[in-house]
């Protein structure tokens, strides 16, 4: 542990830690069983898997926390890069969300860390990284640029302002927004597990991270098709009917070609994959497709997006462990690859030029949104297209929590136009 001076706040600091940790056990130990799933019913609700790598910095690589004592990380030593397929232990089969959500008196609910660390300044900050309330504009197309008609557009009644630390979505606010499961048990009692977030490309296409539908410990080999099942319109997990739900069985899982090519310690690249639905989905308010990035906004580059924050929706944990049943939304900037190599040497082992880092390192990370869901930014006119989906993040070996003081690593979905597009005039 770094440093022997021990604060008063620090102290109940630390004491809060541990009563979330507690609370965290207690959660993964009872067991419960969801009911029979009935033919018509909803989704049932299920833990994610996550893979993990595990990483042991040097004594300068925690942080000390106000008032001169280590702060968590440096008191635990290793940190986890986990490919975002969150371990969910409240949504298994075996288990079901406390009614209580395990709040701590006087921290918000979901997505704020109550440890009372400040949000970001209004000043400019010194390190040059994005402050969330002054966003650069974003560029407007060329008045040549022809999108696919009706993509990107936003629903509910009013537009949800987006803050720093994650907010409650809107109900069809991201109508673009997909709820992955798998098929779980046997014929005669199926059970649905929540893996990851996705979204709709067209009314047949739907694009997610290629580690959420490999076989697990077979990397590069996709899942059957058959034990997949989209849900479109969903906002809140734990309900089995909501206004606009729909349902889709997946026909076919491509996995990018290059994917898992490389030792899975030494590279993360081309993590994405594209599921070809059974059968068209109905385009309403409730479902609607997002725009993919075009060259002509700027290009394809990173730097031409690096400042420019960008809209994270999902149903994650935040790093106390508690999870969100009801979709929320995260606002996260992007940031340039030295920014993010110069953060932590561990972003070495899995950055590249098809990959960018996102994230104010505040609170805020992809545990606000899980693995396999998009980072979506607005063009000149309003619509939203998708430019990365979640990847890779942090966690913290010793109690399971989200590691959100660090950036996230997301699959830059404008290096992959070529192929997206090919694939999806392959599967019409």
């Amino acid at each position: 542990m770094l440093g022997d001076v021990r604060s008063e706040p620090a102290q109940r600091h630390r004491q809060r830690a541990r009563v979330l940790r507690r609370r965290a056990r207690a959660r993964r130990h009872s067991q419960h069983h969801l009911p029979r799933r009935r033919p018509g019913d909803g989704p049932g609700v299920g833990g994610g898997q996550r893979r993990r790598l595990q990483h042991r910095p040097g004594r300068r690589g925690g942080r000390q926390a106000p008032g001169g004592a280590a702060g968590r990380r440096a008191c635990g030593g290793r940190l986890v890069a986990v490919l975002g397929r969150r371990q969910h232990p409240e949504r298994g089969l075996r288990a079901q969300p406390d009614g209580s959500r395990h709040t701590v008196p006087g921290a918000a609910r979901g997505r704020v860390r109550p440890s009372g660390r400040p949000a970001p300044p209004h000043a400019p900050p010194a390190d040059g990284r994005p402050r969330p309330s002054d966003p650069p504009p974003p560029a407007s197309p060329p008045a040549h640029f022809r999108r696919s008609a009706g993509c990107g557009i936003a629903g509910g009644a009013a537009a949800n302002p987006l803050v720093t630390r994650g907010a409650a979505a809107v109900r069809g606010r991201w109508p673009w927004l997909v709820a992955l499961f798998k098929k779980l048990g046997r014929r005669d009692q199926v059970g649905l597990n929540f893996e990851c977030g996705a979204s709709l490309l067209s009314r047949r296409h739907v694009v997610t991270a290629a580690h959420c539908v490999e076989v697990r410990g077979r990397r590069g080999r996709p899942v059957d098709a058959a034990s997949l099942v989209v849900y479109l319109g969903k906002h809140d997990l734990l309900s089995y009917t909501e206004p606009g739900q729909q349902t889709a069985e997946v026909d076919a899982v491509r996995l990018h070609p290059e994917y898992g090519r490389a030792p899975s310690t030494a590279s993360f690249d081309n993590d994405i994959a594209l599921l070809v639905l059974s059968d068209a989905v109905e385009v309403n308010k409730y479902t609607r497709p997002v725009c993919l990035w075009d060259a002509g906004l700027g290009g394809t580059g990173v730097d031409a997006v690096v400042g420019r924050v960008g809209a994270v929706p999902g149903w994650g944990k935040d790093d106390t462990g508690a999870i969100s049943n009801e979709l929320r939304v995260a606002n996260m900037p992007i940031v340039s690859q030295e920014t993010c190599l110069r953060s932590n040497v561990f972003y070495h082992a899995f950055t590249s030029n098809t990959t960018f880092c996102a994230g104010f390192r505040n609170g805020t990370s992809v545990c606000n949104g899980d693995s396999g869901g998009g980072l979506f930014l607005q063009d000149g006119d309003g619509r939203w297209r998708i430019r990365g989906i979640v990847s890779v993040s942090m966690f913290n070996v010793n109690d399971q929590s989200c590691d959100s003081y660090n950036y996230a690593v997301f699959t830059d979905v404008a290096q992959y136009l070529p192929w997206l597009r090919e694939e999806m005039r392959a599967a019409r």
